[in-house]
This record gives structure tokens, sequence and C-alpha cells, in this order.
């Protein structure tokens, strides 16, 4: 059993008097996870007030978590005992689920708790012998009213303002989010001469349904790591449970450094899924003026999911995914605005979806077209097997007219078929990756949807695959110079994953200046060594992002090669907690860093992953 204790500071008789609240959790057979919070309070309905804080901050979805108060004995007077009760059960809670240490030393409180969760000024007079009671008693910091932090301001005691109860958990001097250990908890292999020597410290913070991220913490002391010369500076952004299963599937860069997030989460296994679009300030800070506190949850349909996700040149944010608007699943687009409402002008209230063949369709990519309106990019389900499917939208979420077949182009190459990555060159022209049957697939489109006849045969590139394997390209960028670089997995059965990339050249043949002539396979001896996205770097290097599974444990997987395909050193491996890793998006910001999004899945929970490298 875990136990905190947070000291509060009551009045009796004019003098300040430190009395404690206690908060346990204990695991139990059900799956739920027990909180008792100790203590007794002279006002009537205080504990509600305490359940009700815990009910709007959110510390843990109420389906994973019962909160049950227990009488102490000790006599805790007053509203100020009402901050101290739920400030106890609130760091609890969440010190239960992340699995770090408590109050990094010892914390008193004071302030008048509303059932709103706000904090309301106390008796100023008191305050100057409530903080000396708080030193008398070892605390290192005193939590007040934000108003009043110049009251009982004190040599060797921290005072900290806050106006709302969430706020407490934001200062690091109260909290430490930074899970333990973290050279520990970042698995490098030895790396050869020229290998880029990468650590990642990951600074996760809970984010419980409805509300902010709680945001990020100070990283302190990580010293950068340098090979030949080359120096990295990594930064752990953001990461946590925007629901109890989270997912991060892609971000997206805003031209002033600010960060997008888009991803999935659900309740539980199973349950409703809901679009997910979370707001960062460059500094990973949550960007609180955007959606609810930082968090947009969309739930439209059954099941909306967000897969991509692209910002248009006004600073609106488009994403892709699919919705069960039929009985299967369909292609869906949402537009909101910068501020992370949805576009009234887009669709219907900001989503439009579309219904491409008779069984489940599966949007994968969203690109701008730059005649305008977007291009989405997937597989649909005749009812017999997957075709390849490729939608274009007017910029009001419209099916554009003039693009293939009413705005929908779809094609059967070989059973079982479908795009995952995409990229669209400032002609329009428009080049799709995926699987035609079981082997990897480019096809490169005009325009106004036709094949291009100028690409590969008729528009399409088939990769030849050995003998019992299956092959998949996941994704495709234009490559500096002209050409294109793909990347994907070469399998055999159901785990034994490969990891390869392909260099192209304009007209679909392979490159033969990269790799071995224009391939290049990164076979690392584990089960598995899975892709999911790929980036240029400013000098040329390639950084692949994915995930690599070996002794049934899968980490969040960072390749690096030269730009002609070599392979520097072995790949860096995350691994969180224990958990299991997946790195599903990499991009490059202005001036060279590295934006990992990804997810971590951990005892029935998975929580979204957004890591920052710096290229110093």
């Amino acid at each position: 059993m875990k136990r905190i204790s947070v000291p509060v500071i009551d009045e009796v008789s004019g003098e300040g008097r430190v009395l404690k609240v206690e908060a346990s959790s204990l695991p139990a057979e059900d799956g739920l996870t027990r909180m008792l919070v100790a203590g007794q309070s002279s006002r009537p309905g205080a504990f509600d007030v305490v359940l009700e804080a815990l009910e709007s901050l959110g510390p843990l979805h109420p389906a994973h978590y019962v909160v049950q108060v227990e009488d102490a004995g000790t006599p805790v007077r007053g509203r100020s005992s009402r901050l101290g009760l739920a400030l106890a059960a609130f760091c609890e809670a969440r010190r239960s689920q992340s699995r770090v240490p408590g109050p990094a030393g010892h914390l008193a409180v004071t302030g008048d708790l509303r059932s709103d969760g706000t904090v309301l000024p106390v008796d100023a007079e008191t305050l100057p012998s409530k903080a000396a009671s708080a030193r008398a008693a070892g605390c290192d910091a005193f939590v007040v009213p934000s108003s009043q932090v110049s009251l009982a301001q004190l040599p060797g005691l921290t005072v900290i303002g806050v106006d709302h109860l969430r706020d407490c958990t934001e200062d690091p001097r109260i909290l430490v989010w930074r899970r333990p250990g973290v050279t520990e908890l970042v698995r490098r292999r030895p790396l050869a001469s020229t290998a880029v020597a990468v650590s990642a410290l990951l600074v996760v913070i809970l984010i419980a349904t409805g509300i902010a991220p709680l945001g990020t913490r100070p990283l302190g002391g990580l010293p950068g790591l340098s090979s030949e010369g080359t120096e990295f500076r990594v930064e752990g952004l953001a990461g946590g449970h925007v629901l109890p299963s989270s997912y991060a599937r892609r971000l997206a860069l805003r031209p002033d450094g600010r960060i997008v997030i888009v991803g999935t989460g659900s309740e539980a296994a199973g349950s409703q899924s809901l679009q997910i679009v979370a707001g960062f300030l460059p500094d990973g800070r949550p960007e609180r003026a955007f959606g609810d506190a930082g968090v947009v949850l969309r739930d439209v349909g059954r099941d909306l999911t967000g897969v991509d996700v692209i910002i248009d040149p006004d600073g609106a944010i488009v994403v892709a995914g699919s919705a069960k608007m039929t009985l299967a699943g369909d292609f869906s687009l949402s537009r909101y605005l910068p501020d992370g409402e949805p576009d009234p002008r887009f669709g219907e209230d900001g989503f439009t979806w579309t219904q491409v063949a008779y069984d489940t369709d599966r949007a994968r990519a969203v690109r701008h077209h730059p005649a305008g309106g977007y291009v989405v990019a997937g597989d649909a389900h005749s009812g017999v097997d997957y075709d390849l499917a490729l939608l274009k939208y007017a910029p009001d979420g419209t099916l554009d007219t003039e693009f293939g077949n009413d705005g929908i182009v779809v094609e059967d190459i070989e059973g079982r078929d479908g795009f995952g990555g995409m990229t669209v060159d400032e002609d329009g022209l428009i080049l799709a990756v995926g699987r035609g049957g079981f082997r990897g697939l480019a096809a490169r489109y005009l325009p106004n949807g036709m094949p291009d006849p100028g690409f590969g045969d008729a528009g399409k590139v088939v990769l030849a695959a050995a003998p019992g394997y299956e092959e998949m390209l996941v994704e495709v960028i234009s490559r500096p110079g002209g050409g294109y670089l793909t990347t994907g997995y070469s399998r055999m059965g159901q785990n034994a994953y490969d990891l390869f990339v392909v260099g192209l050249r304009p007209d679909g043949s392979l490159d033969p200046a990269f790799g071995d002539g224009g391939r290049v396979g990164v076979d690392l001896g584990s089960v598995a060594e899975e892709p999911v996205d790929l980036a240029v770097l400013e000098d040329g290097r390639i950084a692949i992002v994915g995930r690599r599974e070996s002794d049934g444990q899968s980490d969040l997987m960072l390749v690096v090669l030269d730009q002609d395909g070599a392979l520097l050193g072995e790949p860096v491996l995350l691994d969180v907690g224990g958990g299991d890793e997946i790195g599903y998006d990499v991009a490059v910001e202005q001036g060279g860093s590295l934006l990992i999004a990804g997810a971590s899945r951990s005892g029935g929970l998975s929580e979204m992953l957004l890591l920052r490298v710096v290229v110093e």
C-alpha cells in the first residue's frame, strides 16, 4: 500500500497549527484501485467537496478508481481542510497511477477550497503564524492563495501561490512527475564510431478526461551526449492518459513552433473511441487557450479516430480518421479553428465523412492539394477484400467532383490492397505507398486522380518481395534533390518484421546510388523491427521511428541512416517503465531538432508520448 501525507495549516485561537490528512491506495482484485482519504472535518459536506474536486479535476478515470473516505479521528477544521484533503487524494491518485514518488519534500497547504475547485483567500492576519508553523514542522513548501503569497514570506520556506487545485501539482517543487532512473529507462546498444548517440528523457503527465495536461517539468542536469563531434540534447515533452487508453498517432508543427498532436482514446479496451487533438507550446507546456485547456475530445458517430493531421495556412487544423457512420467504418475528415473549436464552415460543424465501399473504410493519411482542398489516402473493403482508396475533398469538406470518380479513386490490385502513407508535390502529383496484395506498392496519380503514366508501369511500382515474405510500405517523403524515400517492413509469419528503406527516382525506378541498388535492409537480430514514419534532417541524415520487439517486449525505436542509406550505429530504444512502446511519427523542427509522437502501453492502459531530440 502506498501512502501520502499532506499537512494542513489550520487556525486555532488565532495561531497556526499543523494537522495532517492522509491518502493511501491499494489495487483490488476486481481491477479497480481503492483510495482511502483519512481525515475529519467539522464542516458538513467537506468530504463532498473533496470528491467533487477529484471528479472535476479527474486524477483517474472513475471506471478504474474508487474513492473512499474514512475518519482518522484527526480534527481538521474549516475549508482549509478541504484543500488539504483534496490535494492529498489528488496527489496519491496520480502517484498511484504514474508509479512515481509523492511530494518532493514536505508540503503544507492552506486556503479555502470551493466546490468548483477554486481557492479563496484566508484571514490575512493568520498567514505569518501559519507560515512559521509550517517551517517549524519541517515543511519545505507552503501553498497559499496566489493573492496572498507576499503575506506569507518567511526565510527557509518556499511559498507557492495557487488559484486552482490542479495548479498545485504543476510546480516541480511540490510534485516531481519524472519517472525514476531515466538513464536506466533508455537502453542504448553500443554505437559504431560514426553512430549518433542519443538518449531520451520522458516527462510523464497524467491527463484526465476532458481536462488539460498538467504541464511539463524542468529536466535538470541531463548532459548532452556526443559522438564524433555531434551533440544531441534530449528533452522530454509530454505524455499521459487523456483517456485510460490513449495513443498519439501524428503530430504537426505550426509556423510559430507550437505543436499539435492527434490520436485516439477510449475509456476501456473495446469501448467507444474518441478523437484526441492536443495543443502544446514550443517548450512542451500545454496550450491552455486551445480547446478545453489544451485538449479537444470529439465523438461523432461511433469510434471516431485521429490518424493524421496537417496545418492549413490560416492556422486551422485538419484531422483525418475513420468513424462508424454506417454499419462498418467510413473515412472522416475534421477541421478545427486555430483555437480548437470545430470550423462551422467545413462540412457539418467541422466534420465530414464518406462511405467509400460496402464494408470497413479506413483513412491513413491526409495532405494538402496545391489546387486547394485535401487528399486522403487509405483502404476500402468491398465486402470481399481491401482496395486502394484515394479521396479529394474541396476546402468546404465536400467531395471534389473533378477528381477521380466524383472525388473518389478506388483500385483493386491483388486482393489485400491499401495505402499507408502519402506525399503531394507542388505540382499536384500524388504519390501514395502501401501494399498490393503481399508486396510493397507505390502509386502516383495526376492532380485529377488519374494514374500517372510517367511513373513506373502505368503509375504503379510493385516491389519484389523475397519468397515466403509479405511486404508493405508504410510512409513516403519527397527526397531533397528529387525522387522519394519510402520505408516499410518485410514479414515472415505474424511477428517477424524486418525494416527496410527504398530510394526511388522521380520516374519510380530504384535509385542505384541509395543503399544496395536502391534498397537498404535493417535486420537488428530481434524478433521485429517495424518502422512507422521517417524524416530527413537538414544535413541529409534519415531518421526512422517505429518499434523493436525482443524477449516479448516492444520498445520505441529510433534508427538513423546517412543520406546514402548506411546505418549509423545501432538503434536507440526507449522503454518507459517496462511498458510496450512505439513511435508513430517523427518531424523535423526548424533548427534541426526531432519531435517524436507515439504511445506506451502497460497494465492494460496506454498513454500518449511526445519527445524532442535536439541536434546541437
